[in-house]
């Protein structure tokens, strides 16, 4: 929905700029750089890529000390905002596929008559916060992700209804509406475990061959490392290469918290798989000798670790 064929055009180019090297693709799992150091140690990509401490402290705390950390609201507020995101647009998707063929504003008919986003947010919600306590529905906090998450689902609703239209006024109306509207797959579900991840990945988006990352919050350097992750799982486990992806920024005005989206496009070049599986390397060295790699300079006041490292 969010890639015209302007972000397109402008990451092929960058991509004959930048040829990836063959020995950094993902199918070449079985030998160096790309061969983990360890087949005993299995990561996702969120443990390689959100560099928030710059010591991977968070890697020890986790998996050597084993503390399972209390997720902080920035962590529980970009969840909703994910769950959001795939929620609605496969709700949509369903009913597209099951239906008959229906316009732009029938479906928003359909959403608002049988208060579909309310029921759908609220059902996210409370997956999210399921024995957590973190939150509960007369807290401000609680009220403030839902107002956001129902804006959010109304904003890519618009969205999709207007592409809709936009495909039936070209008198399509045999074609697979689902299929042309929504033409991506969502948690898209990968084993990266040649490469020393998880084996059950989810790509929050894969667009053909591009991978797609929801982030929320301010940009960080780091934040292409995910791509990077799910880029050379994909080539270990589908063997197709993976060139470029984007990154969605979602976040909000103050007040009324309307959604604003900014695309970024990102190559996935040499540079980034070789930061990628050295921070990966780096990682499973803490974890197979048991090293604490020592506090941060700097911790971000939201990471979930704050109080192990710097008290109170």
């Amino acid at each position: 929905m969010f890639l015209d064929y302007k972000i397109l055009k402008y990451l092929r180019t960058l991509r004959r700029e930048n040829d990836v090297s063959e020995n950094l693709r993902g199918w070449e799992w079985y030998r160096e750089p790309v061969r983990p150091i360890t087949d005993m140690v299995k990561l996702s990509v969120a443990d390689i890529s959100n560099r928030y401490c710059s010591t991977m402290r968070d890697i020890y705390l986790k998996y050597v000390a084993n503390i399972n950390a209390r997720p902080s609201f920035s962590m529980i507020w970009g969840k909703a905002i994910h769950e959001t995101f795939r929620s609605i647009l496969e709700t949509a998707r369903k009913m597209l596929t099951e239906g008959e063929i229906m316009t732009g504003s029938e479906l928003l008919e359909k959403f608002y008559e049988d208060n579909i986003i309310e029921v759908t947010i609220d059902l996210v919600l409370k997956n999210i916060l399921k024995d957590r306590g973190e939150l509960d529905n007369s807290d401000s906090q609680f009220s403030k992700i839902r107002k956001a998450c129902i804006n959010l689902a109304k904003f890519l609703l618009l969205q999709l209804a207007s592409k809709i239209d936009v495909e039936l006024a070209k008198n399509r109306m045999s074609i697979d509406l689902a299929s042309r509207v929504l033409p991506f797959f969502t948690e898209f579900k990968i084993d990266g475990s040649l490469i020393g991840l998880k084996d059950c990945l989810k790509v929050d988006i894969l667009y053909h061959n591009i991978v797609i990352e929801l982030k929320c919050g301010k940009p960080e350097p780091f934040h292409k490392l995910a791509l990077t992750g799910y880029a050379l799982a994909i080539e270990s486990d589908l063997e197709i290469p993976v060139d470029y992806g984007v990154l969605i920024y979602v976040n909000f005005s103050n007040g009324k918290l309307i959604p604003k989206i900014r695309v970024v496009p990102v190559v996935i070049d040499d540079e980034l798989r070789k930061e990628f599986l050295e921070l990966r390397d780096s990682a499973m060295e803490i974890i197979l000798h048991e090293r604490d790699p020592g506090l941060s300079e700097s911790c971000p006041q939201d990471c979930p670790y704050i109080t192990y490292c710097r008290g109170g």
